[in-house]
């Protein structure tokens, strides 16, 4: 009678891994949600609902504060059905700092090769996200990034004039078009100096040229940030820009 002993112990070992199986399998949205924040406060995770997290960290960790989480949740979930509509996943990313939300934006999608005039996707998207920004509090700033590749043109002398001229490009956009008060904005440019990817292969380069806005929503409240941002702007790496 051994044999039933043990035939008993491996039908119940069966029984507890299938019911493992089930409740892996049964995902509850709500609780999905939960740990999905729950991470993101943890590990400052750059994500866009709706897209496959790459699982690049934007910023130390730490505590995020509820109204800058709020406004990271806003803003990607507005942006993610859009960035498929565009079929743009791949250019788009709304990331999260312990002290700010990280919008990256493709330069591909933004501009023309080689230039700083915005094209009319990047126009679009632009358009998209200028309500975003000028309902949030705090002060916005936009960085303008490329690859590694050496460049010049009788426009831009170098990568570091290319990437001043297409920050100062988002810049005036989304104050001029976007109505956003021009006291909120500070700007840089970094050329090849701050790279989320290699530069050796194609895929690489062109996540490395690209428009950050980063929205630091903790820095003051509506009322008192024009007057805290009207002076001088945060400062900038060297190589950093001003128009």
């Amino acid at each position: 009678m051994r044999w039933l002993l043990t035939y008993a112990d491996m039908i119940t070992l069966l029984n507890v891994f299938f019911i493992v199986l089930y409740s892996v399998a049964k995902i509850d949205p709500e609780r999905a949600t939960r740990v999905r924040e729950s991470l993101v406060r943890a590990f400052n995770v750059g994500v866009m609902q709706g897209q496959e997290s790459r699982g690049a960290v934007l910023g130390q960790g730490g505590a995020v504060s509820p109204p800058l989480l709020s406004l990271y949740r806003h803003i990607a979930t507005d942006l993610g059905p859009f960035a498929a509509q565009l079929h743009a996943e791949e250019a788009m990313s709304v990331g999260l700092r312990r002290d700010a939300v990280v919008i990256r934006l493709s330069a591909g999608l933004l501009f023309p090769s080689g230039r700083a005039t915005l094209s009319p996707e990047g126009e679009a998207v632009l358009r998209r996200l200028a309500p975003l920004l000028r309902a949030a509090p705090g002060e916005i700033h936009v960085a303008g990034h490329t690859d590694a590749i050496p460049f010049s043109s009788p426009q831009y002398a170098d990568n570091w004039a290319l990437s001043l001229a297409r920050a100062a490009t988002v810049l005036r956009f989304l104050r001029d078009e976007g109505n956003i008060p021009a006291t909120r904005f500070s700007l840089a440019a970094y050329a090849d100096t701050h790279p989320v990817a290699e530069n050796d292969t194609r895929e690489g380069r062109a996540r490395n040229r690209r428009v950050e806005i980063i929205v630091r929503a903790d820095a003051c409240t509506p009322s008192p940030c024009a007057e805290d941002t009207a002076g001088p702007a945060p400062t900038p790496s060297p190589g950093a820009r001003r128009p």
